[in-house]
């Protein structure tokens, strides 16, 4: 292998660390010194576990987001912390998808053509798409955990990671059918043609999951805020049962592990593909 994917490999892991656990790691100064103390307590084994998982987790995770994007999605700093982390989390993917296809990459690096209709391709649809897809999930994150914060039950908890991860496959899938909207408009009035266009939708998809083609960076780039909410709801008991955390900043040890777990989960998961 040459050093080109082994560079990018390197750089997608270190910056999807950053992604997964930076916002916890920021969120912690939402926090004041009565929050850190109850998490502290309760991620050490010394206080209520059950007051943990139910009033402060989600409720901790409200208070990290509005500290990092702002509670109010119309405000430009919402908007514009909300086009950054679609721009970094779309070059992951674009990272892992010329990683994970050496060939590609190849081409990509050795052909000036090749280059600019991929990058091309990637400035004209990919990005304008991701950035709505991106900006809709984030919303959509702050406004079921905001709920679930305000009425607890474990049944919420599974209903609230469910719907998280079931409208935000809702919305990728809502922003596909409008990018092969605009490739089947291209070739004129609604005919077969056309209509092979949709038919070819579940397999682009098929494809796009598992890193076989571009689509792959709108797919999997809205699921980034499901990392921070899921990692946050399910790790976080399960440090406490670890007995982990008994610092004064439990919510970095969080985000410590999962930036970590998500580097090393990352690098693996490429090393794999790489063999197979």
């Amino acid at each position: 292998m040459s050093w080109e994917p082994l560079a990018l490999a390197a750089g997608a892991g270190v910056l999807l660390a950053l992604l997964v656990g930076g916002p916890l790691w920021v969120g912690d100064a939402a926090q004041d010194t009565e929050d850190r103390k109850r998490l502290a307590a309760s991620l050490a084994g010394r206080g209520d576990l059950t007051t943990l998982t139910t009033a402060e987790a989600p409720a901790a995770f409200t208070r990290a987001f509005d500290r990092l994007f702002g509670p109010s999605p119309g405000r430009l700093g919402f908007i514009f912390k909300a086009i950054l982390l679609s721009l970094l989390t779309g070059a992951v993917l674009l990272a892992t998808f010329l990683v994970v296809n050496p060939v590609f990459l190849t081409s990509v690096l050795s052909d000036s053509y090749q280059r600019g209709a991929v990058f091309g391709q990637f400035l004209k649809v990919i990005i304008v798409v991701n950035l709505a897809v991106d900006y809709i999930c984030l919303v959509y994150c702050r406004d079921v955990v905001g709920r679930l914060a305000r009425r607890w039950s474990r049944r919420a908890l599974a209903r609230t990671l469910a719907l998280d991860l079931g409208v935000k496959a809702l919305v990728m899938l809502i922003a596909m059918v409008f990018v092969f909207s605009g490739i089947a408009g291209q070739n004129g009035p609604v005919g077969r043609q056309q209509w092979a266009v949709f038919q070819s939708l579940p397999h682009v998809l098929l494809d796009g999951a598992t890193f076989g083609n571009l689509s792959a960076i709108y797919i999997w780039s809205g699921f980034i805020s499901s990392l921070w909410l899921w990692g946050w709801l399910v790790l976080t008991p399960r440090l406490a049962r670890m007995g982990m955390g008994s610092g004064t900043r439990p919510m970095r040890t969080v985000a410590l592990t999962l930036g970590g777990g998500a580097a090393v989960l990352y690098w693996l998961a490429v090393g794999v593909a790489a063999l197979v």
